[in-house]
């Protein structure tokens, strides 16, 4: 171990996890960081890798009351991890369990999205009672209480009927000409249905069509 005259010396770059580091630097001009260098005594100790084994034996030997000391806080620092972690797990597991309120954002945007899904897809309300649907829901975002089959089929949907309703209201208002088509067309179970549709092109002179009336076409 060759010895080194008393210069400024500087704090490892990087991320260092072991409390021995605090005894050790290197100069100044060690733009690399390669010779690692004691504080208490500037002697070099050789340290391959970063391995702190040789710099806990270079305290053994030559400082030995710094090196007990070092030692009791290397002891204890680790008894700190599994409470950090574990309050930190009690932290999410808490947080996990709390649901959101049915007036927050983000179950208003859930419940939202999963109305638009069975609308859109044409799937039955029963879905939402589906096994395979709640996991996936759950997955997705613990924290969201699915609302049962009854509330989608009787607030949920209908609030989003009116509001298209409304939409397309607004739309066909605009419009200066127009025309409609009618079309019979039969469900995957053979009934008959009539549907009314409007053609128009609206102020941007986009092509716009609406169904505005769907009806069971009875053969009586």
């Amino acid at each position: 171990m060759a010895a080194k005259e008393r210069i400024p010396l500087v704090e490892k770059r990087g991320k260092t996890t072991s409390v021995v580091w605090k005894y050790y630097g290197f100069a100044e001009s060690d733009v690399n960081q390669v010779d690692i260098v004691c504080k208490l005594c500037y002697g070099v100790v050789a340290a391959p890798q970063g391995n702190t084994t040789n710099l806990f034996n270079h305290l053994r030997t030559a400082h030995k009351v710094t090196y007990d000391e070092t030692m009791k806080e290397h002891r204890e620092k680790p008894s700190t991890t599994p409470a950090s972690s574990s309050q930190t797990s009690i932290h999410a597991t808490l947080y996990n369990a709390t649901k959101y309120p049915t007036s927050s954002q983000r179950h208003k945007e859930i419940t939202n999205a999963v109305t638009f899904f069975l609308a859109k897809d044409q799937c039955s309300v029963n879905t939402v009672n589906n096994p395979g649907f709640k996991k996936l829901i759950n997955t997705l975002d613990k924290r969201y209480n699915l609302p049962s089959r009854h509330y989608f089929s009787r607030v949920a949907i209908p609030a989003l009927y009116d509001e298209c309703h409304d939409g397309v209201t607004k739309e066909v208002a605009t419009a200066q000409y127009f025309s409609t088509t009618t079309d019979l067309w039969s469900s995957r179970t053979m009934e008959p249905y009539l549907s009314l549709t409007v053609h128009f092109i609206d102020m941007d002179f986009n092509m716009k069509t609406k169904c505005l009336q769907t009806s069971f076409f009875s053969e009586d």
